[in-house]
């Protein structure tokens, strides 16, 4: 339990998004190509964001953020049961203000955050290319191969995670880009399906969070990252 005088909110507030989007769907006249691009922006107030007070973790607002971009996704169908898909995405998230403004309490600036701070873990490029490939095996069944490439941009830490603890205007921690191929092979026949696949073939390590030092022996670090290489074979029934 956390003691009086540490600082944490004993409540915190509920947030407020407005949400602006215009976009475009286009394609071909025979359907082998298609478009679909968004262009977005959206209004944060009272954001909700998580710190680490006294080794506890809590909740707390952080005043006012945006979150502007633009999203794609393109298709083409190369022939007869062939065909791509390229998705993607730019996101310029950040705090519009310093967090916790008025310096209330004990703890001046409980989130750490500052006017102009990239969101936490929230990459600026995300694309995935995909393609698949499906024919007659016999009968009626169909067998199919595919495959996707993904990549996720480096994305930093929460707030408060930064490199020198005793500076708070210090670089916060920040996890690298990574790329994931996932691949698929498999048949469909009347009510059945059978499938090999195998997801984060290349057994990247990308890192989805970092738990500055402190809160672990030895002042050790942590990190937690995506599943290492799976590879597995599902036996699927339609009823």
């Amino acid at each position: 339990v956390l003691p009086p005088g540490s600082g944490a909110p004993a409540t915190y507030d509920s947030d407020e998004l407005t949400n602006y989007e215009i976009g475009l769907k286009t394609g071909n006249a025979s359907g082998s190509f298609s478009l679909n691009v968004a262009a977005f922006f959206l209004d944060w107030k009272d954001i909700q964001l998580f710190q680490v007070v006294n080794d506890f973790g809590v909740n707390a607002n952080g005043g006012t953020a945006e979150s502007k971009g633009i999203e794609f996704t393109a298709k083409t169908q190369v022939s007869d049961g062939f065909s791509f898909t390229l998705t993607g995405a730019y996101t310029d998230a950040e705090l519009t203000e310093d967090t916790d403004p008025d310096g209330a309490g004990p703890i001046p600036d409980l989130v750490g955050g500052f006017d102009g701070d990239r969101l936490p873990f929230v990459p600026e490029w995300t694309l995935a290319l995909g393609g698949d490939y499906e024919w007659s095996a016999f009968g009626d069944a169909t067998a199919y191969v595919g495959g996707q490439v993904a990549y996720t941009g480096d994305r930093q830490a929460d707030f408060g995670n930064r490199v020198d603890a005793l500076d708070p205007t210090s670089a916060r921690r920040e996890a690298d880009a990574y790329t994931t191929l996932d691949l698929r092979t498999g048949i469909i026949w009347d009510k059945w399906s059978l499938e090999l696949y195998g997801k984060n073939v290349t057994d990247e390590d990308g890192i989805t969070d970092i738990l500055a030092p402190g809160i672990y022996p030895n002042g050790a670090a942590a990190v937690s990252i995506i599943r290492p290489r799976t590879i597995g074979l599902a036996l699927g029934v339609r009823f």
